[in-house]
């Protein structure tokens, strides 16, 4: 699957963001990239990526207003420090939580098939 994509289209100042990312565009063209920086010796962008690419596959912010595309109540994600928290550190940091875990299960769901195909002009030797 492609996930860089063409970052266009985006005049966000990023000047402060550790990751960016479109929620929901795994499967768009145009929108589905994800970026992170990394600071060195910190180890952070292993938690950035998977927060990033939790957004590509249609993760919100815990503690932010989600998609009503969900049966949850809009107020179901509080922020506990997740993996989704905009500032996610502490005790939960290296987990999801439901609500995440719901939003991304919905988002995969609902792909297409045509979205669920490996696209790749290269071919693989696999013997």
């Amino acid at each position: 699957m492609e996930l860089a994509d063409r970052f266009k289209h985006y005049d966000k100042d990023i000047s402060d963001v550790k990751g960016v990312s479109e929620i929901g565009g795994f499967c768009s063209e145009g929108r589905r990239i994800a970026i992170v920086e990394d600071t060195p010796s910190t180890y952070s962008m292993i938690q950035l990526l998977a927060h990033e690419l939790a957004h590509t596959l249609g993760a919100t912010h815990d503690g932010f207003a989600h998609s009503t595309k969900t049966a949850m109540p809009m107020d179901a994600c509080p922020n506990h420090g997740y993996m989704m928290s905009p500032s996610a550190y502490g005790i939960n940091s290296g987990h999801f939580s439901n609500c995440s875990v719901i939003q991304i299960r919905e988002f995969i769901n609902n792909l297409s098939e045509d979205c669920r195909k490996v696209k790749s002009n290269i071919k693989i030797n696999q013997t």
